[in-house]
């Protein structure tokens, strides 16, 4: 191997880092999709923190995290007050609870939204070719990851979910460029 190579097996439920010398330096256990997580060869395009998602097939809860809703990127009300928030498509009502908690209104229902509470995670790394992606998971509103989807189930959409903790030592091991193998 020329460079630092990741490998996921999805039958072993298992994502391998491997070193430019062909050693394994990191593993971890993931979980993937029964139909969307195809096999082949792609390659880290960008990293991304924060990440939110805007698709319809997700209930509002899962748009939203707390590195990218809650910074002065989105604009997000100070907290004790309600403005509105554009996460990708669309403006949202939102009240800003605390630094870490909020509410956005969505089709006239308010739904609860708190640091990292969405299915990505704090960390992604978006692949090319695209439609699936490498990514951290949800978090409970105390901070701790919540892996029911690390159970072994095939739970995603597509993507291959690690912990939290595991995606951001990918990170380190792994820059932009880096070949991502996905096996059977």
């Amino acid at each position: 191997m020329s460079a630092t190579t990741i490998v996921i097996r999805k039958s072993k439920r298992v994502l391998r880092v491997y070193n430019k010398r062909g050693r394994l330096v990191f593993s971890t256990p993931v979980a993937h999709g029964k139909t969307g997580t195809t096999t082949g060869t792609r390659k880290i395009k960008k990293w991304v923190w924060g990440p939110v998602s805007h698709r319809p097939d997700y209930s509002p809860i899962t748009w939203f995290s707390f590195g990218a809703t809650f910074s002065k990127r989105y604009r997000w009300p100070k907290p004790g007050e309600t403005g509105f928030v554009r996460p990708g498509h669309g403006r949202f009502k939102a009240k800003r609870l605390s630094t870490a908690e909020a509410k956005v209104e969505y089709d006239g229902v308010w739904y609860e939204v708190w640091k990292d509470s969405n299915p990505f995670g704090v960390l992604m790394a978006d692949l090319s070719p695209g439609l699936i992606e490498l990514h951290g998971t949800h978090r409970d509103k105390l901070g701790a990851d919540e892996l029911p989807s690390m159970s072994g189930g095939d739970i995603t959409h597509g993507c291959v979910r690690v912990s939290n903790t595991a995606i951001r030592k990918i990170k380190q091991l792994a820059p932009i460029g880096t070949v991502v193998k996905i096996r059977p």
